[in-house]
Formats: structure tokens, sequence, C-alpha cells
């Protein structure tokens, strides 16, 4: 049995398979020919010609279609896109309101909830019962603290939400 040598990817090759490759590896590459020059010209301009549409409404070219195929259909489509929008607009105006209405009633809360804690502990102290006043005063006035430093925290969270959505709507688009 003779020996057979084992190749690998790193093994130099024989000299038949570079003749071989050789062979049919022209030298020069011929020019085309101009009828193909003109195929290839062709193609690329086509290729380059290449469309991109996006938006909430369809493409011209399609609104068309679809009004070739229902006369007046581009126009129901522009009046519901129009009502649309008035109508998100309706909503996101009706949410600021709100918003703006729960935080000034949670601080007209606070400012009598502060002010009836206050009175009390003022009214313990007047009646020597001066550790119930502290502790009353001294918990409106900490309730108060975490209240403000809670709402700044929870405005700024709602912030960077919004910027971030602001941000992914960008990038998708």
């Amino acid at each position: 049995m003779g020996r057979r040598r084992k190749e690998t990817g790193n093994q130099p090759r024989r000299s038949t398979d570079l003749k071989r490759e050789s062979q049919t590896v022209p030298e020069r590459p011929t020019p085309p020919a101009a009828a193909s020059r003109e195929a290839i010209v062709h193609i690329v301009r086509e290729e380059v010609r290449a469309e991109l549409f996006s938006g909430p409404l369809p493409h011209p070219e399609t609104l068309a279609g679809y009004e070739r195929v229902l006369p007046g259909a581009a126009h129901r489509l522009f009046t519901r896109w129009e009502d649309q929008g008035q109508h998100r607009q309706k909503l996101e105006d009706f949410t600021i309101k709100s918003d703006a209405k729960r935080s000034d009633d949670g601080l007209k809360w606070g400012v009598a909830l502060e002010i009836s804690s206050l009175g009390v502990a003022l009214i313990l102290g007047i009646t020597d019962h001066e550790l119930a006043s502290a502790a009353i005063g001294g918990a409106g006035i900490l309730g108060l603290g975490a209240t403000t430093i809670i709402s700044a925290i929870s405005r700024s969270r709602e912030r960077q939400r919004r910027l971030q959505q602001l941000m992914n709507k960008r990038q998708a688009e």
C-alpha cells in the first residue's frame, strides 16, 4: 500500500492545477460589443431610477389608479385622512388639558393637607402635646417634600420616555 498525502488548504497547489486554471482564465478581458454595452447602460439607468415613497397617503400613481376604478375615491381618502388628523389633535388636546387639571388638583389637595397637618400640629403644640405636634408637623413637611421629589422624578421619566418615542419614530422614518 502506498502512502497517500493528505491535502489541506495551507499546502501549495500542484503545478498541473495551476496550469489548468491559467488556461481557463483569459489574459485580458475582451471589451463588450456595442449592443451589449447599450444593454448594460440601459439596465443601470433602470436601476438608478428606482423610486421610494413613504407617507400617510398612497403614492400619487396609486391614488390615480383608485380614482380610475372608483371616481371620487381620492377625495374620500383625503377627507378621511384630514378627519383622522383633527380627531387625533382633539384627543391630544384633551389629554394635555386633563393632565394639567389632574396636576392642579393634586397640588390643591396637597396644600390643603399640609395646611391641615400644620394646623393640627399647632393645636397639639398649644395644648402641651409637643411630641404629637412634632410628629404630625414633621410628617406633613416630609410628605410635602417627598411628593415634590417624586413628582419631579415622574416628570423627568415622562420627558425621557417621550424623547425616546420621538427618536424611535424618526429612526423608523
